[in-house]
């Protein structure tokens, strides 16, 4: 990780075609500026000065030898963020964004997520927070919609470690530290992508009792704050209730309820009943959301009507608001 206060410095340093070469040559071993100019065909002043630059970020060091002064690589994650770079960068693969008719960007290409997204899941098994922020940084320099980042990296590395703790292949304490990096590299995607304008609706999102897995639902929260909505986050463990006398209050357009064990489902059950019945007592118009493993597993854990649905995912999550509501989703 770069020893300088910007964490997005080997990003910064890759975006640059000279000085990816000067850091390809270093991979085999510490250079000399001489090295680094015969193998990179560089003339030496521009060696020079990117070397310097690369070292004020901390991303090479230098070892002094008598009179000669040798280049190494500092940060580790060069070797990773240099394959990424070299498919974001070749003309091969590049990466072109077109929009989809309800304004969302889309990737035609999505090769450079399925690389990066590889390199997180590892930062994510050695609990490196520092290397989070680089890849996340990365992601951001190159434009990728807030839903891509969610659903491509986020959500795929986090189902990724639930079904490794369900194999037993990691304890609860390394699932834990993924989903705490992950939570807090969603805010920094959601900060960056905060809406100017924000529209009328409001969505009323909450974990059913009992239900403390809330990552999933805080995916769903964010895209739709990006897409305009107002929302209303209930988080975890919400008693019934409390997210009924919530609802009435505020009378919401969508209610979003996540349902994580089978343990949760008759739980899941009266909240829905709740529901139907302040719609009809308090004459609410709201649609109602239902997600999580439970239901993606059990599908569907309830009758559904017209004015309910169940979503795998964050993309069907959408998709689905988008088709389901004739106000902008």
């Amino acid at each position: 990780m770069p020893q300088g206060n910007d964490p997005d410095s080997l990003s910064r340093c890759l975006a640059s075609k000279s000085r990816r070469a000067i850091l390809l040559q270093l991979r085999s071993g510490p250079k000399t500026v001489s090295d680094l100019v015969e193998m990179t065909g560089l003339k030496q002043p521009n060696v020079s000065n990117h070397l310097a630059s690369m070292r004020e970020m901390g991303v090479v060091g230098t070892l002094p030898d008598g009179r000669k002064v040798f280049y190494f690589i500092t940060d580790p994650y060069v070797d990773s963020m240099i394959k990424i770079a070299d498919l974001t960068f070749s003309p091969d693969q590049s990466r072109s964004i077109h929009h989809h008719k309800n304004g969302a960007a889309v990737s035609d290409n999505n090769q450079y997520l399925l690389s990066i997204r590889e390199v997180y899941f590892k930062t994510l098994q050695d609990g490196d927070e520092d290397g989070a922020i680089t890849l996340v940084n990365d992601i951001l320099s190159h434009e990728v919609p807030m839903l891509e980042i969610y659903s491509e990296v986020f959500e795929w590395c986090i189902e990724k470690f639930g079904r490794m703790y369900i194999a037993g292949e990691l304890d609860v304490a390394a699932e834990h530290a993924a989903s705490s990096i992950t939570e807090r590299m969603m805010a920094r995607v959601s900060q960056y992508y905060m809406p100017i304008k924000r529209g009328t609706s409001l969505a009323i999102l909450g974990c059913v009792d009992g239900n403390w897995h809330e990552m999933g639902l805080r995916m769903i929260a964010d895209a739709l704050r990006n897409a305009g909505w107002k929302i209303l986050y209930l988080g975890a463990s919400v008693p019934t209730d409390s997210f009924i006398d919530t609802v009435t209050s505020f009378k919401p357009n969508l209610v979003a309820l996540s349902c994580a064990t089978h343990d949760q489902i008759e739980t899941l059950r009266e909240l829905v009943h709740e529901l139907r019945t302040a719609r009809v007592d308090r004459n609410l118009q709201f649609i109602t959301a239902l997600g999580g493993n439970a239901v993606n597993v059990q599908l569907p854990p309830v009758t559904l009507q017209d004015d309910e649905f169940c979503a795998n995912g964050i993309n069907d999550f959408i998709d689905t608001v988008a088709q389901t509501l004739s106000i902008p989703a």
